[in-house]
């Protein structure tokens, strides 16, 4: 649990939401400090632990096998980019990078 966002939803709640907010920590803009809120009513204390940024998924990933072909192409014979998905395209791989 993040201890900014836990002081800031406890000043919320004490003052209320119409509170001047003088507890707050500083720097809690009030638009984060009511989506902190939103978060510790879904989830309490635990739903204000730190998330990850990361994307769940990357839509123009290639698949695994590909990945692994244009590195054994790279890593064997030395080749450049546009070889690589020149190679594959010849071998049948689709799509190409």
């Amino acid at each position: 649990m993040a201890e900014q966002p836990y002081q800031a939803v406890l000043a919320v709640i004490s003052e209320g939401p119409d509170g001047d907010g003088g507890s707050r920590p500083l720097g809690s803009v009030p638009a984060r400090v009511h989506g902190w809120l939103a978060r510790y009513e879904a989830g309490g204390p635990e739903g204000l632990a730190d998330r990850s940024h990361r994307s769940a998924s990357c839509p123009h990933q290639m698949a695994a096998e590909v990945e692994a072909r244009c590195w054994s192409c790279a890593g064997c014979t030395g080749l450049g980019a546009r070889q690589i998905v020149s190679g594959l395209g010849r071998r049948g791989v689709a799509p190409v990078p």
